[in-house]
C-alpha cells in the first residue's frame, strides 16, 4: 500500500482538511480536487525552498492557496462596466455586449463561472445596481421581472459549479444611488449611446436593489440561505436612510444577515477608492492603500497571494524576550512571506497564457495586483507575551500594524510592487496554526480546547463578553491601520431585533472610524418541513425533527455540521450582542 494514499484518505474521511472549507460539498469533484491539490500543495512546497518550506511545515508562517500550486492568483475584483461595455471573450465562443437585462445577468454569471476556474479565491463586481439599471428602463420592465432576473443571478451564483463541489465565491456591491464617479458617465448599451447618464436611473436602481432584498430575506423553498453572492452596500454621505431600500436592508440583516457595510461615511476612506486602483496610469508606490472591507476587491485589483504570520507563535516565542527580538523576527518572517509571494508571482507571469486563458484574452494583467501580508491571532498574541488578551493591550497592537505599515511601504518602493497587510478570513489557517502549535509547543496559548483548538481571525474574540462601546472603540484605533482587507462583526443573539433599531444601530457604526462591517444572525432551518427560526435549534420547536444551523463561518453561511472542528469550537463559544 502506498505511503500516500489519498484515494482511501478521501473515503474514509481521515483527513480534517476534507472539511477545512464549508463551502466544499462531497461528490466526485471533490475526490479529484482533493488529490490534485495534495500534488500542488507539495509541488509548490518544494518550489519555495527549505527554509519557508519549514516555516510553513512548523506554523511559524501560512501559505494560503497551496492546492492551487502557486499557479494562480488569490482574489480579484472585475469591471463589471467594462464586461457590459465589449461582451466576453472565451476559449470557445465569443458573447457580444448585453441588449436586455436578462441578458446582462447572465453574461455576469457566465464570467464570474469562467473566471472561477482561474482564481483561487473571491470574485468580485462593484456599482452592480447602477450599471444594471439602465437596462431595466430601457426593458420597460416591470418589477417582477427584474425580481426574476436578479433571482437567475443569485440562483446561478449558488450553484456548485466549480471543482470540489463548490459555488463560486462572489461579492457583488450595491450602491442604493450613484456615486458621484457615475452621475455623469454617459449609458451606452450594446454600442449605442443612450443619451443619459446613470444620474437618471434611480428608480430603477432601488427596483434592483428592493429584488436583492426580498430574495436573500426569502431564501430558497426550502428556507436556506443563499450564501452568494456576498453582498456589500456602499454607505456614503448621500445614502438615505429613511428609503424604503435602507429598511428592507434592516429589515434583511434582522433576519438573514446577508450584508456586508462599506464604511465611506465616518472613516474616511474616499467615495470612489473603490474604483481608483483601476483608473491610476500610474501607482503612487510611496503610499499605502487605504482599509477595505474583506470581500469587496476593488475592480481591476486584487491579491497575487497571501502568506499569514502566526502572530500567537511570535507571541510565544517573545515572552521572555523584549520587544527588539519581536520586532526582529517579524521582519524576517515578512521578508520570507514575500520572497514567498514574488515566487508565486514568477510562476503565475510565466504559466499564465497557458492556465489563465479566459483572463489574459479579455486583457487581464497583474500590474495592480497586491502582494498580500496576512495577520491573525492579535489576541493570543498578547495573550503569550503580555499574559493578557488584546483589549488591555491596545497600545501594543498598534505598534505592531503600524511597524508592518512601514515595512510594507519600504517594501513596495524597493521592489516596485504593491503589497498590503490584511486581516484574514482564516477558516482554515486559524485551527491548522493552533494545532500544531499545541504540538510543538504544548505551553503555548490557544482559544479552544485541547482537541479542537483555535486562533482569532477577528480582532477581538467572539468568546469574549466584551460591551460593543469597548469593542467599537478599540476596532477604530486598530482596523483603519490594516492597509487589505478588515472586517468588525457584530453577531446578533436568539431574540430578533426590531427592524428600526438596527437600522439606527447600523447607521451609528457609519459614523464610527470602522471600514468595513457586518451583521452576523444565527438560524435554524427545519429539514422536514422547512421551517425558519431565528437562533440556535438543533431540532425543530415544533415538529421534533432535525435542523440545521446557519451562521457565518467566515464570510459567508454554512451549516454549522459542515465546518471545520476548530470552527465548531469558535461557534460554541459565541457570545451575542442583544440590541436593546
Amino acid at each position: 500500500m502506498p505511503k500516500n494514499n489519498y484515494i482511501r484518505d478521501f473515503l474514509s474521511q481521515r483527513d480534517w482538511r476534507l472539511k477545512e472549507n464549508a463551502n466544499w460539498n462531497e461528490s466526485f469533484s471533490k475526490l479529484q480536487y482533493y488529490i490534485a491539490s495534495k500534488e500542488l500543495a507539495k509541488e509548490f512546497l518544494r518550489a519555495v525552498g527549505r527554509k519557508a518550506r519549514y516555516a510553513h511545515s512548523h506554523g511559524l508562517i501560512h501559505i494560503h492557496n497551496l492546492e492551487s500550486g502557486g499557479l494562480i492568483p488569490y482574489c480579484t475584483g472585475h469591471n463589471l462596466r467594462k464586461l457590459l461595455l465589449d461582451g466576453m471573450k472565451t476559449p470557445t465562443v465569443f458573447s457580444l455586449p448585453p441588449k436586455h437585462l436578462s441578458s446582462a445577468v447572465d453574461i455576469m454569471a457566465n464570467w464570474i463561472l469562467m473566471s472561477q476556474l482561474e482564481f483561487a479565491g473571491a470574485q468580485a463586481f462593484n456599482d452592480v445596481d447602477t450599471l444594471l439599471a439602465p437596462y431595466v428602463k430601457i426593458d420597460r420592465l416591470s418589477y417582477k421581472e427584474v425580481k426574476q432576473c436578479i433571482q437567475k443571478l443569485v440562483y446561478n451564483l449558488n450553484f456548485t459549479s466549480r471543482q470540489a463541489g463548490q459555488s463560486p465565491f462572489s461579492n457583488v456591491s450595491l450602491n442604493c444611488g450613484v456615486p458621484k464617479y457615475l452621475e455623469n458617465e454617459p449609458v451606452v448599451i450594446a454600442g449605442k449611446d443612450t443619451g443619459t447618464t446613470y444620474a437618471d436611473y434611480l428608480k430603477e436602481i432601488h427596483m434592483i436593489d428592493k429584488a436583492f432584498i426580498e430574495i436573500m430575506t426569502e431564501g430558497d423553498p426550502l428556507n436556506r440561505p443563499f450564501t452568494f453572492p456576498l453582498l456589500t452596500v456602499n454607505l456614503t454621505k448621500s445614502f438615505d436612510w429613511n428609503s424604503e431600500v435602507a429598511k428592507g436592508i434592516a429589515h434583511n440583516c434582522a433576519i438573514r444577515g446577508s450584508f456586508y457595510f462599506m464604511n465611506y461615511i465616518g472613516s474616511g476612506i474616499p467615495e470612489d477608492s473603490i474604483r481608483s486602483m483601476c483608473c491610476r496610469l500610474t501607482l503612487d508606490l510611496s503610499q499605502l492603500s487605504g482599509p477595505r472591507g474583506l470581500w469587496n476587491t476593488a475592480e481591476g485589483t486584487g491579491s497575487l497571494g497571501v502568506v499569514t504570520i502566526n502572530f500567537p507563535r511570535l507571541g510565544y516565542e517573545s515572552r521572555k524576550k523584549d520587544e527588539k527580538y519581536f520586532f526582529d523576527t517579524l521582519t524576517e518572517r515578512m521578508e520570507l512571506a514575500l520572497e514567498i509571494l514574488q515566487i508565486r508571482k514568477s510562476r503565475i507571469l510565466k504559466y499564465q497564457s497557458r492556465l489563465m486563458p479566459f483572463s489574459t484574452m479579455n486583457g487581464w494583467n497583474m500590474r495592480n495586483y497586491y502582494l498580500t501580508i496576512g495577520v491573525i491571532g492579535l489576541n493570543e498574541m498578547c495573550l503569550n507575551m503580555f499574559d493578557s488578551p488584546i483589549i488591555e493591550n491596545v497600545d501594543f497592537v498598534e505598534k505592531v500594524l503600524k511597524y508592518m505599515r512601514e515595512f510594507a511601504k519600504e517594501k513596495q518602493q524597493e521592489m516596485e510592487q504593491l503589497i498590503n497587510v490584511e486581516m484574514i478570513p482564516g477558516e482554515g489557517s486559524s485551527y491548522r496554526l493552533a494545532y500544531i502549535d499545541r504540538k510543538e509547543c504544548p505551553d503555548i496559548k490557544t482559544l479552544g480546547t485541547k482537541k479542537a483548538p483555535y486562533y482569532s481571525a477577528l480582532l477581538i474574540p467572539p468568546k469574549y463578553d466584551v460591551p460593543i462601546i469597548d469593542q467599537i472603540e478599540i476596532s477604530e484605533k486598530i482596523l483603519p491601520l490594516f492597509s487589505g482587507g478588515t472586517i468588525f462583526r457584530v453577531f446578533l443573539g436568539e431574540k430578533q431585533p426590531e427592524t428600526y433599531s438596527l437600522l439606527k444601530f447600523i447607521e451609528r457604526l457609519s459614523h464610527t472610524r470602522i471600514p468595513y462591517y457586518d451583521i452576523t444572525t444565527t438560524y435554524s432551518v427545519c429539514l422536514k418541513e422547512g421551517k425558519f427560526f431565528t437562533g440556535v435549534h438543533y431540532k425543530c420547536p415544533e415538529c421534533g425533527s432535525e435542523c440545521e444551523v446557519y451562521s457565518r463561518v467566515v464570510g459567508y453561511y454554512r451549516p454549522v455540521k459542515r465546518w471545520n472542528i476548530g470552527k465548531q469550537q469558535e461557534f460554541k463559544d459565541r457570545k451575542y450582542y442583544k440590541l436593546q
